[in-house]
């Protein structure tokens, strides 16, 4: 008999980063495995870019890039929210916390 496993990510159970990144390997290992998960690591981590042409292609990478920021939003302290929505993609805010707390 065939096993169906079924699992239902939350990311109120993962790491918060606290305002002073004191947390932040730990909150970076869970996250890049949640966005892998979520299958958005390769937008977060910058492997994917944004298409140059402006179609579908276009449209749906920029989808992600904007579920990838909600969830850096919702990943960080509330003192940390204005330095990770001042950035323009989420491989720019995932860069900005790497250089700030790693």
């Amino acid at each position: 008999m065939a096993s169906k496993f079924q699992f239902k990510f939350s990311p109120k159970l993962l790491p918060k980063l606290t305002s002073r990144g004191n947390n932040y390997p730990e909150w970076r290992s869970a996250w890049q495995i949640a966005f892998r998960y979520a299958e958005l690591w390769p937008i977060v981590s910058g492997k994917t870019k944004r298409p140059d042409t402006a179609d579908n292609t276009q449209n749906d990478w920029d989808a992600n890039d904007n579920k990838a920021l909600v969830m850096l939003i919702s990943a960080v302290h509330s003192d940390l929210t204005m330095s990770v929505t001042s950035c323009n993609t989420a491989t720019e805010a995932w860069t900005h916390l790497a250089g700030r707390f790693d």
